[in-house]
């Protein structure tokens, strides 16, 4: 549980740093709206963990949950932002083949090698050079940073729903 705890952190990190990087190459600006306050994209964390899940189905199985999880979290996230909080921050409406404007063919091709660069080159170097085996030392500051990732979540629901926080 505690690998899953901190995978969902690093790789929605990670994903707030890729659409910032791909919003500096197509916008030329490093500044995207985020629904949380601080830098992460949860729907990257939640892709991320399921496809880590999935990893070892045979590779035709594999494709296709390759492109079936990443567009589902995809459009569930921008369902409920849409929903819950009246937001909504991207648009595939312009796309060919889109569904409610929230996914689209273009992209779903993306998710795809994304996410078999990410299961079968990414992932593997990452859990090598960051060694995940369990330490106390490591525990401790497992429970520090998903503090503060809850925090984030927290804060940022309390806020949006209308209270202080």
């Amino acid at each position: 549980m505690q690998i899953t705890c901190l995978r969902l952190m690093l790789y929605s990190f990670g994903g707030w740093l890729l659409e910032e990087v791909y919003q500096f190459m197509t916008q030329g600006t490093f500044i995207k709206p985020n629904f949380l306050f601080g830098p992460f994209k949860p729907m990257y964390g939640i892709a991320s963990v399921l496809l880590l899940a999935v990893k070892s189905l045979s590779k035709g199985s594999f494709f296709l949950c390759a492109a079936i999880i990443p567009l589902g979290v995809e459009y569930l996230s921008g369902w409920w932002l849409k929903k819950a909080f009246g937001l909504q921050y991207w648009d595939y409406s312009e796309h060919k083949y889109n569904l409610n404007g929230l996914i689209c063919l273009d992209f779903a091709f993306a998710w795809v090698v994304l996410a078999y660069a990410f299961v079968y080159i990414l992932q593997p170097k990452l859990a090598k050079s960051l060694r995940l085996e369990e330490s106390e030392e490591k525990k401790k500051l497992l429970w520090l940073l998903w503090a503060g990732f809850l925090g984030d979540v927290v804060c940022t629901l309390i806020r949006r729903m209308g209270g202080a926080a």
